[in-house]
């Protein structure tokens, strides 16, 4: 497959994208060529070293419509696996600590984009679960990804872990403008459109969290939902260790 030359922050969007699991789960080659290029149409080559603000801002822009793409095509694929009952569940041994760092490795590009810091702290690194590495990335990946696109510019999502013998639960806080009380049950309707929007450029779906909680169902995790008491919304995940 060959991709046009790039700079070098679409490079690293491709990249990403390219290593996602949703891409490796694309059928035939007429899909991934699809994919690919959805993300390659954005690559217009800059010339100049002195740009305008408006001129960045527009390409920030494209930035943002190329993270959008990406993630709806992710979104579509997952949303079909589960209305045609096709989750593949395989449970293993696995270290939460390091899905956690490749999952906040994986937005940081998007947290750069949306000027948003992602704070991760693991207290102890290794924390150990039996369940499936690529659905719990899927949840862990809804999740943050949803908390970056509706967070203030210049703010953070903090994630933390608590843990008990029988559970672990993952704490992801953002400072974005939160829902109401009212809104929050209907959080997991797929299509949903709610009062939050995305804070910095992009669209939204509506089926991030639908599918986190459908996913997260099939493996018996837990998803909480409430607002923070200052600003922004808390979700907490619920994982069995076995």
């Amino acid at each position: 497959m060959n991709i046009p030359k790039s700079n070098a922050k679409v490079s690293q969007i491709i990249e990403f994208y390219m290593h996602s699991e949703s891409f490796r789960r694309l059928k035939n080659t007429t899909q991934r060529d699809y994919a690919v290029h959805l993300v390659a149409v954005m690559n217009t080559p800059v010339e100049g070293k002195d740009l305008g603000e408006r001129q960045k801002e527009y390409i920030d822009k494209m930035y943002h419509a190329v993270i959008s793409g990406i993630e709806m095509i992710q979104n579509l694929q997952d949303f079909r696996s589960i209305d045609e009952n096709n989750l593949q569940v395989t449970a293993e041994k696995l270290d939460l600590g390091n899905i956690l760092k490749k999952v906040v490795n994986r937005y940081q590009i998007q947290s750069r984009l949306n000027k948003v810091s992602i704070n991760l702290n693991l207290d102890p690194e290794f924390i150990t679960i039996y369940s499936d590495e690529i659905l719990i990335l899927k949840i862990l990946e809804k999740i943050i990804s949803n908390s970056i696109k509706y967070s203030e510019p210049d703010s953070n999502v903090d994630i933390h872990v608590e843990q008990n013998d029988s559970e672990v639960w993952i704490h992801v806080n953002d400072e974005g403008s939160g829902l109401s009380r009212e809104e929050i049950p209907f959080i997991y309707e797929p299509f949903r459109t709610l009062s939050a929007k995305p804070t910095v450029g992009g669209g939204t779906t509506g089926l991030g969290m639908y599918i986190a909680k459908k996913i997260a169902d099939e493996l018996k995790i837990g998803i909480l939902v409430k607002r923070n008491q200052k600003k922004g919304l808390e979700v907490i995940v619920k994982i069995p260790r076995r």
